[in-house]
């Protein structure tokens, strides 16, 4: 299913436009909701009867109407994976959403607005130097374009006022489509001279003149580098700590040779048996690594795990620690807990001002689970029981494993999914969490620093502005009588929204992951057809209120590959038996239902199926039947 990110937007007119403009709304909607199915619909359409196009007028110009708030439910603002902390003013934050873009705040991170000028979409990291306040640099991945337009590695002069691609051979990789930017690091030290690196699907992209210029280098035992994370130690000596897809090495001369390179076959990481014949399986990427500011040698890493969850089937996450610069690595077994989202750990100062103690955050991909650590032991952090701590309860039932405790489970947010915290070097606590729905604010300034039983950190939505949402469906409809229109949108773990009065007001009318989202072009009637979770179900207007509804049959091993509708109960599904897969790339059957009272009874009638040699799985035809109704070859 194509997937639809970004804003939301209304046309500008005058008063005189207003009847225009509905119908304009009404196009728009349905042009967006087929959009967002694109390869379901458009099999649909090949295969059934073809359906009459009607033209559309684009408007002149448009503007954002996502919500800023909503008179019911949680506000959302979408995926945030990345902060970068101003250390001088820490006003000024910024943040990397998953598919929304680059996004600063000025007031704390209260409030958005988006980096119009850094055409990413797909972004990675975002950091600003500790030296130089000025430079600031951002990733983001290959977006499609013949000359990388968008994707690689940005760059700012100024903090963040202009923007530009990073000039001097930034795209290091041999293809573009390799020049993915993943996590950054910023070497201290003078500005313009200051050491950039940038983990790429070819190695790390290199600069020592601030990001003028770049090269490639190339650490042992890995193509794809996931992490990298630089400190200077005495001498000036820069250490530089990566992981990637063939394990985890270590350089202490920044970057020129790498004598510690520990791959993921090593015996001190775990090596499940699975498969049939079993066999031996090795922790992976994506990775992420920290070391304890007192301590170089302590290394913290989070990884993936072969072995799926047992919860939800998909795989599991892992936590090591390392006491001897990454040579050796101990399974702290914090969490199970496994969503396919890129697990991290991250390090801080301790909170209790004890010189020994320092902070470990491990976000697991599900929650963040924490602990206060000692470099006086000689492992110095403690086990953990390998539990699944995505309780999905706020304290005091959130997640435990041993005295690992979840720092996040006050955020109103099912399995916070979380992407990176904001810490704030002045405060010496964190403030804000990034995650799967956006942005959460601490409730002040030390409040982040509460990190367990009896005293919990406590969260605020923070996504005012920011609008970085992945919208799987909209759904609008136009109701003259009333005088308004109705918009209904769906996202990827974030709900659904609906508003009864043209995008004036919104409430929260769904729960995570609403992956269709289907409303009749006209009212009154109106209904709105949601596919929640995987599961269909029919509601009124307001989106909330369900009515009478059946889904159709799907055969045992098969599913729904695409749903319209035509009217407020009239709908057309195609579903797939068990053994043609979902993006049917080969030949096959599939049924073909039409839904004309509103679930209570169907028509079904086989619809024949096949891939034409040379075309893509989505060029569909219906074949030709005969006189007697039997299908052509």
């Amino acid at each position: 299913m194509a997937r639809s990110t970004g804003r939301l937007a209304r046309a500008h007119t005058t008063p005189g436009e207003t009847s225009a403009l509905r119908t304009r709304l009404r196009r728009l909607g349905a042009a967006l909701a087929g959009a967002s199915m694109a390869l379901g619909t458009l099999a649909f359409q090949q295969a059934a009867a073809p359906l009459v196009a009607h033209g559309f007028t684009a408007p002149s110009a448009v503007s954002d109407v996502n919500p800023n708030s909503l008179t019911a439910g949680t506000l959302m603002g979408g995926r945030t994976v990345n902060f970068a902390v101003n250390p001088i003013n820490t006003q000024v934050v910024f943040a990397a959403t998953e598919f929304g873009g680059l996004w600063r705040s000025n007031d704390h991170g209260s409030t958005w607005s988006h980096v119009d000028q850094v055409p990413l979409t797909a972004m990675e990291d975002v950091k600003i130097a500790s030296s130089d306040v000025n430079l600031v640099i951002a990733s983001g991945a290959y977006d499609g374009s013949i000359d990388n337009r968008g994707g690689g590695i940005w760059r700012s002069t100024d903090g963040g006022n202009t923007w530009a691609k990073a000039p001097g051979g930034s795209d290091v990789c041999g293809t573009l489509a390799q020049n993915n930017g993943r996590e950054i690091a910023i070497a201290p030290g003078s500005p313009g001279s200051l050491v950039v690196m940038v983990g790429m699907d070819c190695g790390i992209a290199k600069s020592t003149n601030s990001g003028a210029s770049w090269a490639l280098v190339n650490p042992p035992g890995n193509f794809q580098i996931w992490d990298v994370k630089i400190r200077k130690l005495g001498g000036g000596n820069l250490q530089v700590d990566a992981c990637g897809d063939g394990g985890y090495v270590r350089s202490t001369d920044g970057g020129s040779t790498w004598p510690t390179e520990t791959d993921w076959t090593a015996a001190t990481f775990p090596h499940p048996s699975l498969g049939s014949p079993p066999t031996p399986r090795n922790p992976f990427d994506p990775c992420r690594v920290a070391t304890v500011p007192q301590d170089p040698n302590t290394v913290f890493m989070a990884t993936r795990s072969p072995v799926a969850n047992p919860g939800d089937k998909i795989g599991e996450t892992y936590q090591f620690e390392s006491d001897d610069g990454g040579v050796n690595w101990h399974d702290l077994q914090v969490s199970i807990d496994g969503n396919g989202r890129d697990p991290s750990a991250l390090t801080f100062p301790a909170f209790d001002g004890v010189a020994n103690h320092f902070e470990v955050f491990f976000l697991t991909d599900q929650v963040i689970m924490h602990q206060t650590c000692d470099t006086n032991n000689a492992q110095r952090c403690s086990d953990g029981t390998g539990a699944n701590t995505a309780t999905c309860s706020p304290p005091p039932g959130e997640g435990k494993s041993g005295s690992w405790d979840q720092w996040d489970g006050t955020i109103p947010h099912c399995a916070t999914d979380p992407g990176d915290i904001a810490f704030d070097p002045n405060v010496g606590c964190p403030f804000l969490q990034g995650g799967d729905g956006g942005i959460f604010k601490t409730a002040n300034a030390t409040d982040g620093c509460n990190v367990g039983s009896p005293s919990f950190a406590t969260f605020t939505q923070a996504n005012t502005g920011l609008h970085a949402l992945w919208l799987y469906q909209l759904a609008g409809t136009a109701v003259p009588s009333l005088s308004r229109t109705d918009v209904y949108y769906g996202m990827q773990d974030n709900g659904q929204v609906c508003s009864n009065d043209d995008a004036v007001t919104f409430h929260n009318c769904g729960g995570a992951d609403v992956f269709n989202t289907i409303s009749p072009q006209t009212g009154p009637p109106v209904t709105v057809l949601k596919n929640q979770n995987n599961g269909f179900q029919l509601y009124q207007e307001d989106g909330t209120t369900a009515t009478a509804w059946t889904s159709p049959p799907v055969p045992a091993g098969g599913g729904i590959d695409a749903a319209v509708g035509f009217g407020p109960s009239s709908f057309a599904f195609i579903i797939h038996d068990g053994s043609t897969p979902a993006d049917l790339p080969a030949a096959g059957t599939a049924q073909q239902h039409r839904d004309v009272d509103g679930g209570k009874q169907r028509a079904g009638q086989p619809l024949h199926i096949q891939r034409q040699p040379g075309k893509p799985a989505a060029a569909l035809h219906r074949r030709p039947r005969t006189a007697k109704g039997q299908v052509q070859h």
